[in-house]
C-alpha cells in the first residue's frame, strides 16, 4: 500500500502486487525499499501487516502466507524561502524552523507563521501570492514553494522642513510665496508619519500656523528677514523639524535705478574709431550752437 512499490525477492526486482509459489522449507528472502516515489508524492516505509517494522525479511515456507507492505504518505515536498535574506526563524504548525527549509510533509492542512521584524528588516509580504498576513494556511496536495518577503527597515525618524521662495529679493509690498511641499513626513518604523502643521515665523513680527504647505507673505518694510518654518508630525520620533531661509526686501531709490554702462578695457578689440567720430561731430555741434559777438572797432 500503495501498489507498484519495487522491492526485492531473494535479491530479484519486482512489483507489487506479487505472488509466487514455492515447496515446503523453501527461504524466501523479501527487502522493501525505505521510499516510493508516485509523480510529485513520496511515500516512506512503514510496517508489515503483521506489526513486523523490519524492511528486509526471511520466510520459511511451511504454510501459505499474505504479506502486505504499508508505506506512509502521500508526501509532498515544503519549501520555505525568505528574501532577500536567509536565516529567519519561522513555525510550521508552531514548531520553530530556519529559511531556507525543505521537507516532506504528509498530504494535509499546514500553517506557516513568519515574524514581524529580523535584525533590519520588517515583514512585508508573501512572494506567491502578494498576501501581507505573516500567517499562512497551506493545504499541501503537491509539491510547493512559499517565500517570505522582508524590506530593510528604515529606523525611525522625524520630518523634515524643507521650503522654497519665489522671488526670494522681492520689493517691498510684493507677494511673496512660500511654498514647502518638499518637506517630508516622519517615519515610526513602520508607516509614514505625515505632517499635520506648518508654523512659519516670517521674522517682521508676524507667525502663523497652518495645515497646509504653502503660504503667502507681504513685507512692508525693506530690509533682509530671515523666515523660519516648523513642521509637526505628531507620532514621529523627533515630532517636530525646523528651517530657516533668508529673504531680501527692497525699495525703488529716490530718483530712480541708475543704470551702468560698460565702458571698453584695453583687452577688448573693439575699435576706437567711432568713439574719436563721435567726439568729433558733437564738437562740431556744440561749436555752431555757440552765439556770436560782434568786435568793435
Amino acid at each position: 500500500m500503495p501498489s507498484g512499490v519495487t522491492f526485492a525477492v531473494d535479491g530479484v526486482p519486482w512489483t507489487t502486487p506479487w505472488s509466487a509459489n514455492y515447496s515446503e522449507g523453501a527461504s524466501v528472502s523479501l527487502d522493501m525499499p525505505e521510499t516510493h516515489t508516485f509523480g510529485d508524492a513520496k511515500y516512506y516505509w512503514n510496517q508489515w501487516s503483521d506489526g513486523n517494522t523490519s524492511r528486509t525479511r526471511t520466510f520459511v515456507m511451511i504454510t501459505d502466507i499474505t504479506l502486505t507492505a504499508y508505506y506512509a504518505g502521500p508526501n509532498y515536498e515544503l519549501t520555505v524561502t525568505s528574501s532577500p535574506i536567509t536565516g529567519i526563524i519561522f513555525t510550521i504548525n508552531g514548531t520553530p524552523q530556519v529559511t531556507p527549509y525543505t521537507e516532506w510533509l504528509l498530504e494535509g492542512s499546514y500553517t506557516l507563521e513568519m515574524p514581524g521584524t529580523h535584525n533590519d528588516y520588517v515583514w512585508s509580504h508573501w512572494l506567491e501570492d502578494g498576501h501581507p498576513n505573516r500567517t499562512k494556511l497551506i493545504i499541501l496536495t503537491g509539491s510547493t514553494t512559499w517565500t517570505g518577503v522582508f524590506e530593510f527597515a528604515v529606523p525611525p525618524h522625524g520630518p523634515t522642513a524643507e521650503f522654497t521662495i519665489l522671488p526670494e529679493t522681492a520689493k517691498v509690498g510684493e507677494l511673496i510665496k512660500f511654498d514647502a511641499s518638499s518637506s517630508l513626513s516622519g517615519w515610526n518604523g513602520t508607516h509614514n508619519i505625515p505632517i499635520t502643521e506648518y508654523s512659519w515665523d516670517f521674522g517682521d513680527g508676524n507667525r502663523t500656523t497652518i495645515s497646509t504647505p504653502i503660504i503667502h507673505h507681504r513685507f512692508s518694510s525693506s530690509g533682509i528677514y530671515y523666515v523660519t518654518l516648523a513642521v509637526y508630525a505628531p507620532g514621529a520620533t523627533p515630532e517636530t523639524d525646523s528651517t530657516t531661509h533668508r529673504v531680501t526686501v527692497t525699495t525703488i531709490p529716490v530718483g530712480g535705478y541708475s543704470i551702468p554702462i560698460q565702458v571698453p578695457t584695453k583687452t577688448e578689440t573693439e575699435p576706437i574709431i567711432p568713439y574719436i567720430a563721435l567726439i568729433a561731430t558733437l564738437t562740431a555741434i556744440l561749436t555752431k550752437m555757440r552765439p556770436k559777438t560782434k568786435r568793435k572797432r
